[in-house]
């Protein structure tokens, strides 16, 4: 990390910040707690002119930078306090204004204590196209710019910030919505989202969620059912971050269909370990002696590429556009092994997969829980019913300790020290609820190849019901679980693949 003597900068010092701000999704607030020791400084000049203001008479190891992100319309320094004094970031603000062209908005953290970090940009919905006008008026009014108009749904527009006043972001965003004139309206923030991956342990048994040399009774009994299905011509999209297409476990399953978020382009870009891991999960070549096999191992593998550990701008509507690019392009199932925060940019496209994907039969949307440990659900998983949420299992029968449950779970799968495929064609062992939700998405292929014509729905009722029970917690019949008994620690249970598979009503053929 470079240090930052001293900085700069704005109108606005941050003892003006309430110490507790909120955002509107789906008419409820959504509360967020200011962070006092960080704040985003946005540059309304961009290019060489960013640069933080140094005074060599004030020397101090108390402040860093932790992000600098450049961008076309302006630039962004994310600072960070590293002293107890509660009052340093409000003294060096206040001493170092730039209120020529800099402006500073608070940051937040959430109830789980992750960074939310405003941009600069704000998303809205219109009631109906024709109200273009009405956003442009009620944007002039906040001095906002309409920035652009999201590619794939056409209601939502990006506005930005652009020009210095008292109102944070965050309540320009909140007058907007309390006009009534939009659907929705919310905030840009960036977060740092690590997939849903804690860690990798070499020491166990290869592939134990296949086949478990401990307890037989105790993994997705899958070997059986590739006698009915290998996931053959089902199209599984691992939104991800990226997959190595040259992996000598992998290649020969790879779909020339790909899609990256962040460049909105079909660049094949790897971003790290995590994708390739998941898609190993889900379709590794089985019988070509190397490395791993994948739970549908003849299965189509199409990358949904982006970058979520990295703090970027509208990210949150590029997350939407994944959806709605695997939409357009007909992918059956997509495996999600990350959390984001809640938007209602991102519902509305998942709303779409779910309604209209897969020509209206609904794409399959298998999300992981979340490895934090507590009695809630991650977002996207806990969004609604129709999303798999899918927890984790230790090789012993047990729910994974750090696997997120409650009321939002559906269904286990093997999550703990799970072996797959990594890039440059190496192999090695993570776990998290990333790899407990690509064990089902492998299963639902295997449903999909037996009976195409399914509904999202149908496929998701064939999972629940296709379980075994684990654990020595009383299992319930319950009003909102209509797929047999169930409990907030273990769901319906640990899914099975040959019990999926013999479940599955099979495609009528007329001959």
């Amino acid at each position: 990390m470079r240090k930052i003597i001293l900085f700069i900068i704005s109108v606005i010092a941050i003892s003006a910040f309430a110490q507790t701000d909120y955002y509107y999704f789906k008419g409820q607030r959504i509360p967020l707690t200011v962070n006092p020791k960080k704040v985003n400084v946005i540059s309304m000049a961009n290019g060489p002119q960013f640069a933080p203001a140094v005074n060599p008479s004030i020397l101090n190891d108390s402040l860093e930078i932790e992000a600098v992100i450049p961008g076309a319309q302006f630039n962004m320094c994310i600072i960070k306090s590293n002293s107890e004094d509660p009052t340093l970031l409000d003294s060096i603000i206040s001493t170092y204004t730039r209120p020529d062209y800099n402006i500073i908005l608070p940051c937040y953290i959430n109830s789980r204590y992750d960074d939310i970090i405003p941009s600069g940009y704000i998303y809205v919905k219109l009631k109906k196209t024709q109200d273009y006008n009405l956003l442009e008026n009620e944007a002039a009014k906040l001095h906002l710019t309409i920035h652009h108009q999201n590619i794939f749904m056409p209601k939502w527009y990006v506005l930005r910030i652009n020009t210095i006043d008292a109102l944070k972001l965050i309540e320009k965003a909140n007058r907007l919505y309390q006009t009534g004139l939009f659907d929705a309206v919310e905030p840009d923030f960036m977060q740092i989202e690590d997939c849903c991956s804690i860690s990798w342990d070499e020491n166990v048994s290869l592939q134990w969620g296949l086949y478990n040399e401990i307890n037989s009774t105790i993994d997705i009994n899958v070997s059986s059912a590739w006698n009915y299905a290998t996931g053959k011509g089902v199209k599984v999209g691992i939104f991800d971050s990226g997959i190595d297409w040259n992996h000598m476990d992998l290649k020969d399953n790879i779909n020339p269909l790909c899609y990256d978020i962040d460049t909105f382009s079909n660049q094949r870009i790897i971003n790290g370990n995590h994708g390739t891991h998941v898609a190993g999960i889900v379709a590794a070549i089985r019988n070509n002696g190397i490395f791993a096999a994948g739970v549908a191992p003849d299965s189509e593998l199409v990358s949904i590429s982006t970058c979520l550990n990295r703090l970027h701008p509208y990210t949150t509507e590029k997350i939407a556009n994944g959806f709605n690019w695997a939409i357009q392009n007909n992918i059956d199932i997509i495996n999600c092994s990350w959390g984001w925060g809640k938007y209602e940019i991102i519902t509305d496209a998942i709303d779409l997969a779910l309604n209209n994907g897969r020509n209206g039969k609904g794409c399959v949307i298998i999300c992981a829980t979340g490895n934090d440990s507590i009695s809630q659900v991650s977002f996207p998983a806990n969004y609604k019913p129709e999303i798999l949420a899918v927890g984790s299992i230790t090789k012993y029968g047990e729910r994974s300790t750090f696997s997120n449950y409650g009321v939002d779970l559906d269904i286990l799968a093997p999550g703990d020290t799970i072996f797959s495929t990594i890039p440059n064609n190496s192999a090695s062992y993570m776990y998290g609820t990333s790899m407990a939700a690509p064990h089902v998405t492998g299963i639902a292929a295997l449903i999909l190849e037996l009976n195409p014509d399914l509904t999202g729905q149908e496929v998701r009722d064939i999972l629940e019901q296709s379980t075994t029970k684990l654990g020595n917690i009383l299992y319930d019949n319950n009003s909102n679980r209509p797929n047999g008994t169930w409990n907030q620690y273990y769901g319906y249970g640990l899914v099975d693949a040959l019990k999926a598979v013999q479940n599955t009503p099979r495609k009528q053929i007329d001959y």
